[in-house]
């Protein structure tokens, strides 16, 4: 077991849905919020194997729910309230290595 990243008060990780790995390996994506910012929250992610979080620059109503495509170019989420709507990103990393 590894610590890989604390979020300090009033600073938060939600937790519902606002975690997941890249499809490479290579960064754990998460959601944190802000108590600052009305129902604010930002998607982070920092590399698995050191480094400092990073912000994406992508903030939402309510964002969670985070799903990879295989490709790792895509993902998708929920954000929104008092309705939800799911939303997908495109052209979120470079592509994939392939090895061959």
């Amino acid at each position: 077991m590894r610590h890989v990243v604390e979020v300090r008060e009033p600073d938060f990780i939600p937790g519902f849905g606002g975690l997941g790995w890249s499809p490479d390996g290579e960064h754990i994506w998460f959601v944190k919020a802000s108590p600052d910012a009305k129902d604010a929250f930002a998607l982070w992610r920092v590399p698995f194997k050191a480094g400092d979080p990073e912000p994406t620059g992508v903030t939402a109503a309510r964002l969670r729910d985070l799903h990879f495509h295989p490709d790792g170019r895509r993902v998708a989420f929920t954000a929104g309230g008092p309705k939800y709507e799911v939303w997908v990103m495109e052209n979120l990393l470079p592509p994939l290595k392939v090895v061959k």
